[in-house]
């Protein structure tokens, strides 16, 4: 067996082992030290660690109070009336108006209807036209359709009193 030794220096694997070198301290020492500042100085604190969520005051306003002057849709679950009847505490009226063959509107009387009287038109199932109110003034109103039809419509209705 022979050794050969020479003391020639080796020319190409010391700049690609240099480079990796550079390469691997970048990706695996720089770029994660980086990356760990910036979320360092971009976050906000968020409170102790044994608690990490802030800690809170819940509001010592007092509870809003429902006016007088607004409609009473619902009744709360804790209030009850003794001699009253459901018709008397609800200021919402259901009902129906037909419209007559060939007709395109029709006068609704009811003495309940005011001048700040909402009304809901409800048309039935099925019923493609549209419906829409013309006019209302105290004890009547007016609903318009935009077709007539060769038979009889009904449509439901609802006044709400402020």
């Amino acid at each position: 067996m022979t050794i050969t030794y020479s003391n020639a220096k080796a020319t190409s694997s010391s700049h690609v082992s240099g480079f990796a070198y550079v390469a691997s301290a970048v990706v695996f020492l720089v770029f994660p030290a980086v990356i760990i500042a910036i979320g360092f100085f971009s976050s906000q604190p968020t409170g102790t660690l044994i608690s990490p969520l802030p800690s809170t005051q819940i509001s010592e306003s007092p509870t809003p109070t429902v006016s007088n002057n607004l409609p009473i849709i619902a009744n709360d679950k804790d209030e009850v009336v003794a001699s009253s009847s459901a018709e008397n505490l609800s200021n919402s009226i259901s009902n129906q108006a037909a419209f007559s063959p060939g007709t395109i509107q029709v006068e609704v009387k009811d003495q309940r209807i005011t001048a700040n009287s909402q009304i809901l038109l409800v048309p039935k199932a099925g019923d493609s036209s549209t419906y829409f109110v013309v006019s209302k003034d105290t004890g009547k109103f007016v609903i318009g359709t935009d077709k007539a039809d060769s038979t009889e419509r009904v449509i439901d209705y609802q006044i709400v009193n402020p």
